[in-house]
This record gives C-alpha cells, sequence and structure tokens, in this order.
C-alpha cells in the first residue's frame, strides 16, 4: 500500500494521533455483512507507545492485505461499522503476523465502541479477567481511516479461538475421533441462534418452554466431525445429568467432575461486578481441554460487555443491586426472551461450595484489582489516552447526552445518560456505578454465601492452598489451614474418580499443615504423568483442587 493516495486523501482535520492509525482500502467496494468477504489493503502507522503518529508516516505497523466483513448481530445495525479482519498473503492464504503489539495470529476484530460513549468498557472489562489470570482478548486503542474517510475511534482485539496464544486447548483434526483425542479441545457457546447446535434435553433455569442450544465454535460447525459432535454432546448430557441428579454436589461425582469451578466463579465475578444483561445467556463461551491435560469444562472467555455497568435499561441492567444471574433466570421480565440461561447456572449459583469460593475470590480481589483506587486508576489511565482521540471521534458519530431524535439503530440506554454534555460525564459515571456496585456486593454477599453478617471472610473449617510445585515431579508439596480442632484426611484421585493415595489424621488442631505426595499410590508403586484431584476433608466440610504430574 505505501503512502499512497488513501493517506493523501484524509481530511486535513486529521493529520496526526497519540494513537496508532488504521488504513483500509476496499478499492470502491462495498463491505458485505457475511460471507463471501472482499479482499482489501490494509496498513497500519505504529511508532510505538508515547510517540506521535502521523498519516504521512510509512506503514510500519502493517502493509498489506486483507480479508474483511461487518460483524456483529444488533451492532451491524449501528452506523458505525465494525469489521472481522483476516490477514492473508497475494495467493489468499492466511498470514499470522503481530499487530499493534499483539501475539500474531491472522484472525482480528475492529470493535467499533458506539452505544458505549465511555469507549471503555469491553476494555476494562477484558484487562481485569486477564489480571484475574483468566485468557480474555487482547485490546489496542486507534484510529481508523476507510477509503480516504475517517471512521473514529476502534479497538483492535483478537477474535475468540483456539490457538497457543489465545485459547490454549488442544488442537483437533480429521484423526481425533477416538480415545483420548476425541476429548478435546473444544470450544462451545450459549449465544444467538448459529448455523448448527445441539439442543440441552433440560428446560431453562425458570422452567419456560424455550430451549437452551449450545454452539459449536471450535471446530468450527463447517469443520466439526460426526464422532467429535457425539462426544461434546454426551459430555455436556452427562453434566447436565448430574445436575439434575441426587449426588450433584457430591464433592467426587457431582459437579466439580465436571466443571472447573474457579473459572466458573470468576466467570461470576466478572458478569455481576459489571451486571450485564447479556451474560449467561449469550456469547458465553466455554471450552474443554483432553481428558489427559484436563477434561473438565471451563468457563470463558468473556465476551461482549458493552451493555455492561449501567447501560442497559432492560433486565435490571440500570440499577447497582440485585444478583444478575437471579434476575435473567428468576425475573418476571425475561421469561418472555427466547434467550434463556441453562437450569444448571442457576444452580450452581447457589450451591454452598460455590458460594463459599465466590466470596472468598471477591475478598481476595477486593484487596487487589477490584479495590476502588485499582479502578478509579485504570479507568481515568484510559480515558486520558483517549482524550485526543474521542473528540475526532464524537464529531462524526452522536456523541455523550445527543439528543434521541439523533440516535439510530438499538439504543436500549438508560435516560441518565441523555443529561450528559462531556466525555468526562460518561467516565465519572462509569466509575460511580462500579463503586455503588461494589459497595453492594461487599455489602450482601456474605449473606449470599450463608456466611456472617460481617463482610469479611468466610466462616470455614479449612482452606487448602494450590500445591507446589505444580505441574511437579517427582513430588509435591500440598499446604492448608485448619481453622478449629477438627479430625482431617486428605486423598487424591485420578481423573476418573479412583482412590490413588490417603492420608488419614493428617491434623487434628487448628493451624497450618503441610503433606508431601511422591507421585506414589497406597501400595507404594509410581502413577503415571496425568491429572490428579486431591480432596481435603474436616468433618462435613471438603476442597478439592487440581494437580498434575509431568514424569
Amino acid at each position: 500500500m505505501g503512502s499512497t493516495l488513501l493517506q493523501i486523501l484524509l481530511v486535513a482535520a486529521f493529520t496526526s494521533s497519540n494513537l496508532p492509525i488504521v488504513f483500509l482500502d476496499t478499492g470502491g467496494k462495498r463491505i458485505p455483512e457475511s460471507d463471501p468477504r472482499i479482499v482489501a489493503e490494509m496498513g497500519i502507522v505504529d511508532n510505538g507507545l508515547g510517540n506521535r503518529n502521523n498519516v504521512s508516516d510509512d506503514l510500519n505497523g502493517y502493509d498489506g492485505l486483507i480479508n474483511i466483513e461487518i460483524r456483529g448481530s444488533s451492532s451491524a445495525g449501528w452506523a458505525k461499522k465494525q469489521y472481522n479482519v483476516e490477514t492473508q498473503l497475494p495467493d489468499g492464504t492466511l498470514n499470522n503476523v503481530s499487530l499493534l503489539g499483539l501475539p500474531a495470529e491472522n484472525d482480528w476484530i475492529l470493535n467499533a465502541p458506539y452505544i458505549d460513549k465511555s469507549l471503555i468498557r469491553n476494555v476494562l472489562t477484558y484487562h481485569l479477567a486477564r489480571k484475574m489470570g483468566r485468557y480474555a482478548p487482547r485490546t489496542r486503542y486507534c484510529e481508523v481511516v476507510l477509503n480516504g474517510e475517517y471512521q473514529g475511534v476502534y479497538i483492535l482485539m483478537e477474535k475468540i479461538k483456539r490457538d497457543r496464544n489465545r485459547v490454549d486447548i488442544s488442537e483437533m483434526n480429521s484423526s481425533d475421533v477416538t480415545g483420548d483425542a476425541v476429548t478435546g479441545g473444544y470450544m462451545i457457546k450459549i449465544d444467538k441462534p448459529g448455523d448448527d447446535f445441539f439442543v440441552s434435553d433440560y428446560t431453562p433455569a425458570n422452567g419456560t418452554g424455550y430451549q437452551i442450544k449450545y454452539q459449536y465454535h471450535y471446530p468450527k460447525d463447517r469443520d466439526i466431525l460426526p464422532q467429535q459432535k457425539v462426544y461434546i454432546q454426551q459430555f455436556i448430557k452427562e453434566f447436565e445429568d448430574v445436575l439434575a441428579g441426587s449426588k450433584w454436589d457430591d464433592p467426587v461425582e457431582g459437579y466439580s467432575r465436571y466443571i472447573d469451578v474457579d473459572s466458573w466463579v470468576d466467570y461470576m465475578v466478572i458478569a455481576e461486578l459489571a451486571k450485564n444483561v447479556d451474560a449467561y445467556r449469550l456469547s458465553h463461551y466455554m471450552h474443554k481441554d483432553r481428558d489427559s491435560i484436563d477434561g473438565r469444562l471451563y468457563m470463558g472467555p468473556v465476551w461482549d460487555y458493552n451493555l455492561a455497568y449501567g447501560l442497559a435499561n432492560y433486565y435490571d441492567g440500570t440499577d447497582t443491586d440485585d444478583w444478575m444471574l437471579e434476575e435473567l433466570s428468576r425475573g418476571n421480565d425475561i421469561r418472555h426472551d427466547g434467550n434463556q440461561i441453562p437450569f444448571w447456572m442457576d444452580k450452581l449459583f447457589f450451591a454452598p461450595e460455590v458460594k463459599r469460593r465466590f466470596y472468598q475470590r471477591w475478598d481476595q480481589l477486593r484487596q487487589d484489582i477490584l479495590s476502588l483506587d485499582y479502578l478509579k486508576n485504570y479507568i481515568n489511565s484510559v480515558a486520558d489516552t483517549l482524550d485526543e482521540a474521542q473528540k475526532r471521534n464524537f464529531e462524526i458519530w452522536t456523541g455523550p447526552g445527543e439528543p434521541k431524535a439523533r440516535r439510530d439503530g438499538f439504543w436500549p440506554v438508560p435516560e441518565v445518560f441523555y443529561t450528559f454534555q462531556t466525555y468526562s460525564d460518561e467516565v465519572n459515571y462509569l466509575i460511580s456505578w462500579i463503586t455503588n456496585r461494589i459497595h453492594w456486593i461487599d455489602e450482601n454477599i456474605a449473606v449470599h454465601a450463608g456466611a456472617s453478617e460481617n463482610p469479611g471472610k468466610v466462616t470455614t473449617k479449612l482452606s487448602l492452598f494450590q500445591n507446589y510445585p505444580n505441574p511437579f515431579n517427582p513430588a509435591t508439596r500440598i499446604e492448608f489451614d485448619l481453622m478449629e480442632n477438627e479430625r482431617c484426611d486428605l486423598t487424591i484421585y485420578n481423573l476418573w474418580s479412583r482412590k490413588v493415595r490417603s492420608f488419614v489424621d493428617v491434623a487434628k488442631t487448628k493451624g497450618r499443615y503441610s503433606v508431601e505426595w511422591d507421585g506414589k499410590d497406597d501400595r507404594g508403586a509410581k502413577v503415571p504423568s496425568g491429572v490428579y484431584f486431591y480432596r481435603l476433608k474436616a468433618g462435613s466440610v471438603t476442597e478439592t483442587k487440581k494437580m498434575i504430574l509431568a514424569r
């Protein structure tokens, strides 16, 4: 592309930016809303953090071909379009490249923050998820020019897909149809109707007659083989059957055998913090790796939070009180919506062990990334970075507080947003809403967890820590705290819930304890490499964690 006519045609008002500049040139062709995509050119000026990017600079961030289409469902009807982009070579093959410092890949999204006038909600959500140790799309702000016309502020973000640097699960191919190979990896999602899906045997959480449909995300619906469909359908069926059965909360045979509980807890923390009206029922991703690695179902990555943090005027999305999952599973308004929540999400939300972990995780994060100081500083730092570009963006798109007569498309925002006068009003509202939401959760999460009225630590007999090292070979150390005088046993199970090693009476009085496992069973024989679970039991209280032996 080079410094071509595409850069020369820019309006005089846009000559440089503190953000990278992305140029798109379709050669006059209209960008379609679905396949087949069109081939276009893309150039990027990216002089690095802290440096100005001029429209006349060399295209040093990318200079080559892409294929492109409009993306989104409701958002496809908005004036400001967002795009799916794949980088490719002249012969049409996909080209893995690093864009704006993100890990190399070929599948990208140019997200167009439009309804969210703070321009921050998605970026904030993904940032928090990554800080919590979960994968979420990496993001970089930029300004986009399409066929010589300025398009405003965009977010370059990673598209959710299986990749070593994205959702890191096993790659599947045409030979993965039997044995351990057919057990993973998979990504499925609950979303608006797609091309191919399978239906749950169970009605939604609120008992309405709507169907819960699980869509294939990886392998894609056009690529997934019949044997692979059978496997993942059967896995979800077994999981749901267990949740519907009498032993659904058994520490070994119940839900924890099928789902990584900590990933579910982290998903809830994000969804409830943001009070996302789409959470749990739309853009809800789940992934599963091979049994030999870790065959449980993980929640995430989180996705699509532009209608969160008080920005939706339905399903109680405006207020900072109440639990979002309760509203979306048991509320009256949701009963007539075709996009429902599976029954097991509602059941897990009220499971005693999940509630306890939810409370503990919230308490832990409140000392760190969910502290009000951290959140305020992060949001303000992003707003400062966007301060220059947001002015240009809102010169061409409806800005904060503009009257309803100028709005277009789907715009379900609360009335308070039409009282705003400036970009700072949007940012300050976001901070204020999050502050009030956190205060409400702080005041109510102990009651939800069945703990004391004091919003401190959950009252429990024990606290089990992650083994170290992990993965390990040949031995690992397991530590735990016993808060009360109680006989305490530690048991290790393999992936198929068979008992491998028992440590009896490892503690009887309160204090911190350490147990070393040498990777051998009760008979003294070495156990093979693989995933193992260790369960600590004190009276009626149990806690289970996963570890990996890699010989």
